[in-house]
């Protein structure tokens, strides 16, 4: 069957564009090797190395070294918002114990970020508990940091004590200090980068 004239040339074309297409895939694959052996080129500078690398690097062009911060600071800010919003539940916190607070946030607040609490208090005769609700994560280096309240609510204080809903300051507990921060950081960036001071 003979093809028409149409036929030929989209044959043609489609020639030129996989021909298009396979030289943006050598070209791409050559910017990656070449950034690649350039990274591992760092990666090997020791002490004052890094100091001369970026020197030369600004004096050569200056723009060009703006762009490489701005991207290797996106490059980590994009890492750390994943490594702080990618939690798990947890039921592993035995150990844990105050690191830090919360202060200025609401119930309301640290349920749109982490869901209603893993243990909630509820009221029995004689059941006293110095906490009222407790949420437990797992970031996912590892560690585990927990958010509760502790003895000014309902449970520990009874009807004097303040209603979950009322309650603006609360306890962040974990294994290392660095929970406090970044749990902070997490609400900052889950509600909106509010300074979290204490009101």
């Amino acid at each position: 069957m003979s093809r028409t004239k149409d036929q030929w040339w989209d044959e043609i074309n489609n020639s030129r564009e996989e021909d298009d297409r396979a030289d943006e895939q050598a070209s791409l694959a050559e910017a990656r090797y070449q950034s690649q052996h350039a990274a591992d080129e760092v990666c090997n500078f020791i002490g004052d190395q890094f100091y001369w690398f970026a020197e030369q690097l600004v004096e050569a062009d200056e723009d060009i070294a703006g762009k490489l911060i701005a991207a290797v600071d996106a490059a980590l800010k994009d890492k750390h918002y994943r490594a702080l919003t990618e939690i798990t539940k947890t039921s592993e916190t035995a150990g844990t114990h105050l690191q830090g607070h919360i202060y200025g946030r609401s119930f309301s607040d640290l349920c749109k970020v982490f869901g209603a609490p893993h243990w909630r208090w509820t009221p029995h005769i004689f059941d006293e508990n110095k906490t009222d609700v407790e949420w437990s994560f797992k970031f996912p280096d590892g560690r585990i940091f927990t958010v509760y309240n502790w003895k000014d609510g309902k449970a520990y204080n009874g009807d004097k004590g303040l209603s979950v809903d009322d309650i603006k300051e609360w306890n962040i507990g974990g294994l290392t200090s660095s929970v406090a921060w970044d749990v902070n950081d997490l609400l900052n960036i889950k509600l909106g980068m509010v300074t979290n001071v204490k009101q």
